[in-house]
């Protein structure tokens, strides 16, 4: 398994796909409670055109937390870092999901030359309301003394009605794989964070949002989505390198690539292949 010590934490990557013959390099970012894992769903079908690359955050699946407290800088210099590590340093994609997807647009709007294009999957929007969510996680945690509380309601409450058992067993594995203090350090982050400089971010984007998704639901993304500086498409199309495109995934909650990794998977591979 691949592991990389980057600003002295011991962190754990994947890397699928061609290397020296790839045109480019694809990097997914997962959200809070969550892991490289959560994209196990898609990168099978996409590592034969891309190189494929996902991170756990420190104190995430199987990295180390480490005694940095997290921010987005942190997290994007630790991204930033094991990029540069691999010898990635162009042509490279962004994928990002609810707290990854904050990330990712971060990542867009203050490495400006460093990446192509961008999707986002249900992204998260800094907010006062939703500053309020994750504090009162915080207090759940801390007054159950783990995770267990939210691995037993988040995989029902957060998923749509296309959602199975399965999909809720395997959202609840996520969860419970990411440290107690991993997840509040997350929260805090979320909490605490600034709204990225969306209309300073030129490159294409892809959002993918869930029909049922109430953490990130329909109306915030197409905010965050007019706020991008790229320029529009018309519905239902992918123009030139300067579009943005919107897609509603029926029947799906918050949990996209566990939902419906196939509708996700298809939409993204197009969007990679006409940007390529």
């Amino acid at each position: 398994m691949p592991f990389a010590t980057i600003n002295s934490k011991k962190l754990f990557y994947t890397d699928f796909g061609p290397t020296s013959t790839s045109p480019s390099t694809t990097l997914f970012l997962h959200g809070l409670g969550s892991s490289s894992c959560f994209y196990a769903t898609i990168i099978p079908s996409l590592q034969e055109t891309t190189r494929c690359i996902a991170i756990d955050y420190p104190g995430s699946g199987l990295s180390e937390l480490g005694d940095e407290e997290l921010s987005l800088d942190s997290l994007a210099r630790d991204v930033i870092d094991l990029l540069k590590g691999l010898e990635i340093q162009e042509n490279i994609n962004l994928v990002g999901h609810s707290m990854g997807g904050l990330l990712a647009s971060h990542l867009a709007s203050t490495n400006p030359s460093l990446f192509s294009a961008i999707a986002l999957l249900g992204p998260v929007d800094p907010a006062p309301t939703l500053a309020s969510v994750f504090e009162k996680r915080i207090e759940t945690i801390r007054s159950s003394g783990s995770l267990e509380v939210l691995a037993d309601s988040i995989p029902s409450a957060a998923t749509g009605s296309k959602s199975s058992s399965l999909h809720h067993a395997f959202i609840r594995s996520l969860i419970l794989g990411t440290s107690q203090e991993g997840y509040v350090a997350l929260c805090n982050l979320i909490a605490s964070a600034d709204r990225p400089e969306y209309g300073e971010i030129k490159i294409p984007l892809l959002m993918l949002v869930g029909e049922d998704d109430k953490t990130s639901p329909l109306a915030g993304c197409e905010a965050i989505l007019r706020a991008y500086g790229t320029g529009g498409a018309e519905e239902g199309e992918m123009g030139g390198r300067e579009d943005k495109r919107l897609v509603v995934l029926k029947g799906v909650g918050h949990w996209h690539c566990v939902e419906d990794g196939e509708g996700v998977m298809r939409h993204l591979k197009g969007f990679l292949e006409s940007v390529s």
